[in-house]
């Protein structure tokens, strides 16, 4: 097996591995210029393109559209405004016709049109909006920070993680939509940054970046509700026994995703970065109980030989 595997970051480029499961080899085959900082891509459900965001672009925040080659090389073709200041985050409705953005500095959420050919128009003024609030965190809760964009499994809602603010910002997006329903309020200070649902949709993980911890809700939506509901079920550390001699260091918490059996949520935990006395940064792996909550013994520990992870996939398992 096969797979083209894209990698970014704040170098300003992106960069073709050629992925062989195999060998368990990656070969990079080609780098493309992204502007300053790419820090997130995200791939065209069912077209061959590639959107990267440019976090430190200096007009107000920019969306790069690519074109995927045959080689696994990038093509520019396209370029739209983000409509806010720190874009980090992208994701798509089920039409392919709207592409969601999460604008970290700006503290806003925006919605482009997308044309059938994945073609993005910058968004207008009504399809920007723009978030209150502060977090007990002064040093990172200063305003509203939109971390992530994300799509509940029947892709009838929105949801907007705002660190900064402490809140889950909800969006209507049934029927071609894009309206506010009423936020959630989290754990304060818990800053969050992700989420994902269970492989039945019935309950939503979020993952608390300054806290380092992992909340679960049971969710639930009907066609007859204006919006759904959410009720808190548990709230563990993701700081595995092995990481605590080091919790003086800055650790946040940062991307989580389930395999794909649903049996097992898998966390990463950033250390002290480039310098620091602690260990590199590793992703905890907790097994799911049959009622959906996780399972706090047995919790397993992957190493990533490396600092700063910001997100990773999951190939099977």
């Amino acid at each position: 097996m096969s797979a083209t595997i894209f990698a970014a970051g704040y170098s300003g480029q992106i960069t073709s591995l050629a992925f062989s499961a195999t060998s368990a080899s990656l070969t990079e085959t080609s780098v493309v210029g992204s502007g300053i900082a790419p820090t997130w891509l995200y791939k065209h459900p069912s077209l061959p393109i590639l959107y990267a965001v440019d976090e430190f672009d200096t007009t107000g925040g920019k969306i790069s559209s690519y074109a995927i080659q045959a080689d696994g090389s990038l093509k520019l073709t396209g370029e739209a405004s983000s409509g806010g200041e720190g874009p980090v985050h992208l994701v798509m409705d089920e039409k392919e016709a709207n592409l969601f953005v999460a604008n970290y500095s700006a503290g806003s959420a925006t919605r482009l049109s997308a044309t059938a050919e994945g073609v993005l128009s910058s968004p207008v003024k009504d399809e920007v909006f723009v978030f209150e609030g502060t977090g007990p965190q002064v040093d990172r809760q200063e305003a509203p920070h939109a971390h992530g964009v994300f799509l509940d499994r029947k892709k009838e809602f929105l949801f907007v993680t705002d660190l900064g603010a402490d809140k889950l910002r909800v969006f209507d997006i049934r029927q071609g939509k894009f309206e506010r329903r009423d936020d959630v309020t989290l754990k304060a200070g818990g800053g969050a940054r992700h989420l994902t649902f269970n492989p039945a949709g019935d309950k939503v993980f979020i993952v608390y970046e300054l806290s380092n911890e992992v909340a679960i809700f049971s969710y639930s939506s009907s066609p007859s509700s204006p919006a759904p509901s959410f009720t808190p079920i548990q709230t563990l550390s993701v700081l595995p026994p092995s990481q605590k001699p080091y919790a003086s260091q800055p650790y946040t918490a940062a991307a989580i995703s389930f395999t794909a059996s649903g049996q097992f949520l898998l966390v990463s935990n950033r250390s002290g970065g480039p310098g620091s006395d602690g260990p590199e940064d590793i992703i905890v792996a907790y097994k799911v109980a049959p009622d959906g909550s996780l399972v706090e013994e047995g919790l397993q520990e992957l190493e990533v030989h490396g600092r700063g992870l910001r997100d990773f996939e999951v190939n099977g398992g």
